[in-house]
This record gives structure tokens, sequence and C-alpha cells, in this order.
């Protein structure tokens, strides 16, 4: 992630290109002039596994450059290098192993539809829903893993799949994809 300080004007068209990049999606995309403060990214690069910098830019219909940025992704290579492959552990554990990280970076939102989609799976009861709900959104985080890892390998895993499907972002940076 990286901003964009870059002026784009409307009814212009524009494209995302990266060298190195496997594949750039959407090949085209309309720019929303009203993200607000939470936004999702319009353009998704995917580039080949360890790779270490790369160049994304942003031109417009006339192939001029508007916005050129050099990004350096070796620290991301390091610190995936030197976690455990989270695949091999147990559901249970792979949650324990993001809780920190999970609230940090969820969503009150977010929370909310699993609490709700939870529920609904039978998953968690009425009374625990209500008294995890009342919480800050850390306190509801800690809560909701806490509580679900309690309740065994499926009940983790069924919250991974509802992390996945919910925020697939906050997915791929726990390493849950």
């Amino acid at each position: 992630m990286t901003p964009s300080y870059c002026r784009l004007i409307t009814g212009q068209r524009y494209s995302v290109q990266c060298g190195k990049a496997q594949k750039v999606q959407p090949e085209r995309a309309e720019f929303d002039l009203d993200l607000g403060p939470d936004y999702l990214p319009t353009f998704e690069i995917r580039l080949p596994i360890n790779t270490e910098e790369a160049t994304v830019t942003v031109r417009d219909q006339k192939d001029k450059d508007v916005w050129k940025h050099d990004v350096d992704l070796s620290d991301s290579l390091q610190s995936k290098e030197n976690q455990p492959e989270p695949r091999s552990l147990s559901p249970e554990k792979r949650l324990f192993s993001v809780r920190s990280q999970f609230v940090d970076a969820v969503s009150d939102p977010v929370l909310n539809k699993m609490l709700d989609q939870l529920l609904q799976q039978d998953i968690i009861n009425d009374e625990e829903k209500d008294s995890v709900a009342t919480k800050t959104k850390a306190d509801k985080a800690r809560t909701l893993i806490d509580m679900v890892r309690k309740k065994g390998a499926r009940a983790s895993s069924d919250v991974i799949k509802l992390i996945r499907k919910l925020d697939v972002h906050l997915s791929e940076k726990l390493h849950l994809s």
C-alpha cells in the first residue's frame, strides 16, 4: 500500500502498469472520486513469488506517466520467511498465531458481520454474541478469537473461512488465504 498523491481528471482514461507483474486487474476501471477514509484498492497487481522490488506506473490516455512509484517488497519477503507455515498448524493454532494482528487490523463492521454469521451458523449462541457485541473493537476481536478457538477445529476453521469471505485483504495480511 502506498498513497496515490496524483490528480486524476474526470472523463479521462488511465491504465496501471507494472513491468514485473504477472497480472494487473481489472484491465480498466472507473475511478470513484468520493472514496472516503476507508476504501478498497482499485487495481490488484500480482507479482511473481520472491519479487523484491517493482515499479508501478499510472498512465493517462495519451500514454503519459501521471504517477510512478518504486515499491520495495524485500521487507515483506523477510517477514514471511520468519513465520511458520500457517497451513501446517491446526485451525485453533492458526487463529492463535494471528490473534494480535487480527485485533489490530480487523474493522468493527467486519467483526459485527462475523458475529451475525457465527450466530446463524450456530457456532455461537445469542448470549455469547451479546456479550461480545458490547465490548470495544479490540476486546471484541480478542474475545471472539478466544471464544471460537476453545470450541475446536471446526469452529476455528469456520472463522478462518469467514475472515477470507468478509475481508480478503485482512485474510491475506494474516496469511489465512
